[in-house]
């Protein structure tokens, strides 16, 4: 499925991501042994895998692709960039924005495009500003599968 994204939004986020102090890790990040601060991977049996058990000069900028209620980018940049007091300013994709679309055709194209599970991946912020400056016209594309996702690339506005 093709998703698309509005790259003044995205361009945004990126920006936030690269002049951050620090970035949020994903799960994955936590759990990476070269990430965390102790040097090992987590003991799952001892509790919960925290973001404080990552050094956070191990995280790089970059944006988070979430499937949740919807398919988005976000910054990984903290302090959090805001849209609002309660909530973090994302650029949803276009074909599954609960914003503006009904639950049903949200819920329907996050699937098909993200998988059923909610999860993130990281996308590293010198791949989001190599899509952004090699893409023409406002709308950056991405071809995604509960799998998989590349990032496209369009000379043609």
């Amino acid at each position: 499925m093709i998703l698309t994204f509005n790259k003044a939004a995205v361009k945004e986020l990126l920006d936030h991501a690269f002049t951050a102090p620090e970035h949020a890790p994903t799960f994955e990040e936590m759990c990476d042994p070269e990430c965390r601060k102790d040097g090992n991977a987590p003991d799952f049996d001892a509790g919960a895998v925290l973001p404080e058990d990552v050094d956070p000069a191990l995280i790089t900028p970059g944006l988070h692709l979430v499937g949740d209620d919807g398919v988005y980018l976000v910054s990984n940049g903290r302090p959090a960039l805001m849209a609002s007091e309660r909530m973090q300013r994302v650029a949803y994709a276009k074909e599954c924005d609960p914003e503006t679309m009904d639950p049903d055709t949200v819920w329907g194209a996050k699937n098909e495009s993200f998988g059923g599970d909610d999860g993130v991946e990281k996308i590293d912020a010198y791949d989001i500003q190599h899509w952004i400056d090699r893409t023409a016209g406002e709308v950056l594309r991405m071809k995604i599968g509960p799998d998989q996702f590349e990032l496209l690339i369009s000379d043609q506005p």
